[in-house]
């Protein structure tokens, strides 16, 4: 799981997920590391999308004591 913001939600997944071509550290993971056949993507519309990023990971945080597996950092 990882939890982010993207401008074009589109772009980065067909970079980094799809065409194995990305740079984004987490990409690079989950290709590594995970079935992506199986990954399902959610997503919400914001007009404050870094603010959004850093309540989910607290939300997260204080659920599992720890950030996303695929999350480097808030």
């Amino acid at each position: 799981m990882t939890i982010g913001k993207a401008s074009d939600l589109r772009r980065r997944i067909k970079e980094h997920l799809l065409r194995d071509k990305g740079e984004h550290s987490a990409g690079k993971e989950i290709r590594a590391k995970e079935n992506i056949s199986k990954i399902v993507i959610r997503w919400a519309v914001t007009d404050r999308p870094a603010a959004v990023e850093e309540e989910l990971h607290k939300k997260y945080q204080d659920k599992f004591g720890k950030l996303p597996k695929h999350t480097k950092h808030t």
